[in-house]
């Protein structure tokens, strides 16, 4: 629940800044958004979705269309924040690089247990839309390119 005096979220308040700074196996970094107080590691692709989605999930914002499955079952529904929803000024998030690469990530939607919304590469100054979480990752694999310092043909 939005306290009087604070303004209700919007997607530019839960969009994510993606710091790529290692490619080990799989791309690691760091996340930064509004709604922390700090920033997030990754240690990979899939921790990245994971940390990003418990994250909306503590402000129900963007709202799931659907429930998630799970092998484990649910006792209750998760607990919501009570602290302050805004933590970290747009300015101080968006100063943050990647030594790889930065984007900044803006997702509408979370429907048919994936996100829409479009992605943004910094260095480049190129944005783009992206239908599934896969897609997002696969624009970030192309942008930072296989090899060290090589990008990889992409539609940017």
């Amino acid at each position: 629940m939005v306290k009087s005096n604070e303004k209700p979220l919007t997607t530019a308040d839960t969009s994510i800044v993606v710091c790529a700074d290692k490619k080990d196996g799989g791309i690691s970094g760091r996340i930064y958004c509004q709604l922390l107080s700090k920033p997030v590691e990754f240690t990979d692709i899939v921790n990245l979705i994971q940390t990003t989605e418990k994250i909306f999930d503590s402000y129900s914002f963007p709202h799931p269309y659907m429930a998630m499955r799970t092998f484990k079952s649910h006792r209750g529904t998760p607990e919501k924040r009570k602290e302050p929803l805004r933590h970290m000024v747009y300015d101080e998030m968006m100063a943050n690089k990647g030594e790889l690469g930065t984007f900044v990530v803006s997702i509408r939607y979370r429907q048919n247990a994936t996100w829409q919304g479009s992605i943004k590469w910094v260095e480049e100054k190129k944005e783009m839309n992206f239908r599934s979480a896969l897609e997002m990752l696969s624009l970030m694999k192309d942008a930072i390119g296989d090899e060290p310092g090589q990008e990889q043909p992409v539609s940017w």
